[in-house]
């Protein structure tokens, strides 16, 4: 939902539904439910460090040519 900004009616202020909230809770519980799927065997430390990576690594799609052409 998005109202205009009565202090700067260019702006548009976006706020949230309750039905998104309720979408963005199940979607919050999908994405916890697969990671312990997939990081389950991993112990607190090893997560840690996986995320560290993987935090390190930048990808601009920009930077890729993925057209299989």
């Amino acid at each position: 939902m998005w109202r205009r900004d009565p202090a700067d009616r260019r702006r548009h202020i976006v706020e949230i539904t309750a039905a998104g909230t309720t979408a963005l809770a199940r979607l919050d519980e999908a994405v916890s439910e697969a990671e312990r799927e997939l990081f389950g065997d991993l112990t607190e430390a090893e997560k840690t460090l996986l995320r560290d990576l993987l935090n390190r690594i930048a990808v601009d799609p920009a930077d890729h040519d993925c057209d299989p052409e």
